[in-house]
């Protein structure tokens, strides 16, 4: 299984937008929220400064 956190990213959908976290399994958001704590041995991404959009 292919996975990733990304910490502390700007998220922006159509309804709202937050610094926070996402976590990809497999190419598929799993969990979004503040403070997610990472899997064991997940590669953990910063994503401070950098935003996250929903495919158009």
């Amino acid at each position: 299984m292919n996975t990733l956190l990304i910490k502390d990213v700007r998220i922006v959908d159509a309804d709202q937008e937050l610094v926070g976290d996402i976590l990809i399994r497999d190419g598929i958001i799993w969990a979004l929220g503040r403070k997610l704590p990472p899997p064991r041995g997940v590669p953990v991404l910063q994503g401070e400064g950098r935003t996250a959009l929903p495919p158009s």
